[in-house]
């Protein structure tokens, strides 16, 4: 069949392959690869060039410091007797030194179990509310957390909106396709990349907005732009 007329959504997600980093691409599961061939999308993902985080970390060292990304399971296991999200297990080998804990996690809601185990949590599922009507019920069932920068107690939270839409509600309204840069500056007064006074830019191409004290823009859709600027 022609390749528009596939029914294989693995071919949806080949452009991410395009995405190049120097330090790496990381990723981890969401709530949806468990409804349908987990197994098989366990399999699949790491052959688009990433490293697959399950309930893992991996280390790099930049400008002689280290940071870790730490990434879980999504809590969805539960449902399907997978494997449930587990910090300890995740951080297991997080060296003593690190300077920076980057947390992956789909589902936001659960960031206050998180504070004091990492710094910065990147999160999505919420597809920024969809649908600005939908967003107190969105937010009831994040914990309050819809879109943009929080404080968690110790951690910084960002929850991104998303690229498309909820196969069960095709319709965005009030709230914009998203791929973020983040650009993390070391605080001043401290040798720790982040804590009260961290800078956390988020940049694309769009009209720029100020939000949580950051500055944010709503960013154009096109995913081979966003890898292009990923780095």
């Amino acid at each position: 069949a022609p390749r528009f007329l596939r029914l294989d959504r693995g071919f949806d997600l080949e452009p991410l392959k395009n995405l190049k980093a120097k330090y790496g691409v990381f990723g981890i599961e969401g709530n949806h690869e468990h409804y349908v061939d987990y197994d098989g999308w366990m399999r699949f993902m790491p052959t688009l060039g990433m490293t697959w985080l399950k309930n893992a970390s991996a280390s790099v060292q930049i400008n002689g410091k280290t940071v870790s990304v730490i990434g879980l399971t999504d809590p969805m296991a539960q449902r399907y007797g997978r494997e449930l999200p587990d910090i300890e297990k995740a951080s297991a080998n997080v060296p003593a030194q690190t300077s920076l804990r980057v947390l992956l996690s789909h589902q936001p809601k659960y960031a206050a179990l998180y504070s004091g185990k990492a710094d910065l949590m990147l999160s999505g599922h919420t597809h920024g509310g969809q649908v600005l009507a939908l967003n107190p019920v969105v937010g009831k069932l994040n914990n309050g957390f819809i879109r943009g920068l929080y404080d968690v107690g110790e951690l910084k939270l960002y929850v991104n909106q998303g690229t498309d839409v909820w196969n069960g509600f095709l319709l965005r309204l009030g709230t914009v396709g998203e791929i973020s840069l983040l650009t993390l500056k070391r605080a001043p007064e401290t040798n720790r990349y982040v804590g009260k006074l961290l800078n956390i830019a988020v940049s694309g191409n769009g009209k720029q907005t100020k939000l949580f004290g950051i500055k944010r823009q709503n960013l154009k859709r096109t995913l081979t732009n966003g890898a292009r600027g990923s780095q």
